[in-house]
């Protein structure tokens, strides 16, 4: 009987995560934050939205110069039940951030190095797939 032999695959996975410096703190949604108004509604904020409450344009801002100029909405949080003006609270938050980069994975056969981005090596997962279905059903791929 022949000698089989079975390559050796190997997959890894690298997800980038890029640091960004902003010059000033910013501020962010406190998820502590909870507040009752006067007609007993509770508001609270879920991730980075406000549920309970809806964002009402009031009038418009320009910003710029004689040059330049850029109009901005401004507005108010309202209970979307009975229209009271609410003031979510927010907290600053220091230090650097994060924001996602480039995710690679890279896939070894036999000492052969394959470097795929995240669509890559999707379509080949895809095909490796088709692949091997085919295998077992008995026909060359």
């Amino acid at each position: 009987m022949p000698a089989v032999h079975y390559p050796m695959v190997g997959i890894e996975f690298e997800h980038e995560s890029i640091p960004v410096d902003t010059l000033h703190p910013s501020k962010v949604p406190d998820e502590k934050w909870r507040f009752v108004d006067a007609n007993g509604h509770g508001h609270f904020w879920e991730g980075k939205n406000l549920p309970t409450l809806e964002w009402v344009v009031t009038g418009t801002r320009w910003v710029g110069d004689e040059y330049e100029t850029t109009e901005y909405e401004v507005g108010e949080y309202r209970c979307r039940l009975c229209a009271e003006v609410v003031e979510p609270k927010k907290r600053v938050e220091y230090g650097p951030k994060f924001i996602s980069g480039m995710a690679t994975f890279t896939v070894t056969i036999n000492d052969e190095r394959f470097v795929l981005s995240e669509d890559q090596y999707a379509d080949s997962v895809e095909h490796w797939a088709k692949g091997l279905r085919e295998i077992a059903a008995g026909r060359e791929p």
